[in-house]
């Protein structure tokens, strides 16, 4: 004989038995996505790892005084001649050991070649200068003024 829902038992018994045939049906019908393989069952290609030399900061990195260096080492830093890649990381290494002259102007023109390679999901490498004075004075430069200079 068939039971009466007219108690609050039955009522979540059955619904409880509903949901568990439902959920045996979908396991049941569920269609199960092939994995997508490499045409020749070869493994996927690995990155290569590609080590390049720096870019060598001229000695007078200055940029009203000796305009010319400046951009030629502005333009290889850009340049894809000098960009690296050690696995899926790309990145450039910019020397700058031999700097003895340095102003604010180009420390600003240097972060904003920063924030441009980043942005582009490259880092960027840097070797300080071997000069202490100049070396603090790019850890220590807020840009107060393009005017200053420092002639170490």
């Amino acid at each position: 004989m068939k039971k009466l829902y007219s108690t609050s038992e039955y009522k979540e018994w059955q619904k409880r038995r509903i949901r568990k045939i439902v959920n045996k049906l979908r396991r049941k019908n569920r269609v199960v996505k092939k994995v997508k393989r490499n045409p020749n069952n070869s493994p996927s290609p690995r990155p290569v790892n590609d080590v390049k030399l720096p870019v060598v900061a001229p000695a007078d990195l200055r940029l009203i005084e000796n305009l010319d260096g400046c951009l030629k080492f502005f333009r290889d830093l850009r340049s894809e001649e000098y960009l690296s890649q050690s696995g899926i990381v790309k990145f450039v290494i910019m020397s700058l050991k031999d700097v003895t002259q340095i102003d604010y102007g180009t420390i600003s023109v240097l972060t904003s070649l920063n924030d441009d390679l980043r942005f582009k999901k490259i880092l960027l490498k840097t070797i300080l200068p071997d000069n202490l004075e100049c070396k603090n004075f790019m850890i220590d430069s807020p840009p107060k003024s393009r005017s200053q200079q420092l002639k170490c």
